[in-house]
């Protein structure tokens, strides 16, 4: 059997034509519909985060308020501990002077007296300048041998002493130490 056409070819171009512009279309048409709902999808999506979001920022909001309050009280937890410090400190350094003169006074010979005593606190303990007088330089040696076998007294310095002639004859002295309570 033999076919024959009798459609003209410039019909058949024409309407291969218009298939392709359909095609055309329909793709176009298939691009611009997935386009839409692909936007539609993200203003969706959009809007969802967009609500979390005021729903995080007012519960953010709302911690906010806790946090501030814990840093306040943090504040002032650390102030009250710096003033316990301060008070456990005046506590520690309370009875630091009776005990120092009680324990000073069990290695002061009878002959020696004070004339002038000051103290001045470093890390390493009390740095200690005294005045003393005394009627007997063995008196002076035994006060320095005291002071110097003690554990708590270190750096044991004495500067010049002088004599007075007068009634009684007179040795004065200044005597510097470190002293380190226990």
């Amino acid at each position: 059997m033999i076919k024959v056409n009798l459609i003209p070819p410039e019909a058949l171009q024409k309407e291969a034509k218009e298939r392709i512009t359909i095609l055309i279309g329909l793709g176009a048409g298939a691009i611009v519909s997935l386009a839409i709902v692909f936007f539609f999808y993200r203003m969706t999506i959009a809007q969802k985060l967009g609500g979390e979001l005021n729903v995080l920022q007012q519960e953010l909001k709302k911690y906010q308020s806790i946090v501030d309050d814990v840093n306040r009280l943090k504040g002032i937890t650390a102030a009250l501990e710096a003033k316990k410090n301060t008070i456990q400190n005046l506590m520690k350094g309370r009875l630091f002077y009776p005990k120092f003169m009680e324990e000073f006074m069990q290695i002061l010979p009878q002959p020696i007296w004070l004339t002038s005593l000051s103290t001045k606190m470093v890390p390493e303990g009390c740095v200690i300048s005294m005045v003393c007088i005394s009627y007997d330089n063995l008196a002076i040696a035994d006060f320095l041998s005291n002071l110097q076998n003690s554990p708590k007294y270190s750096n044991v310095e004495i500067s010049g002493i002088t004599t007075t002639f007068g009634v009684m004859q007179t040795y004065s002295f200044t005597i510097m130490c470190t002293y380190k309570a226990s």
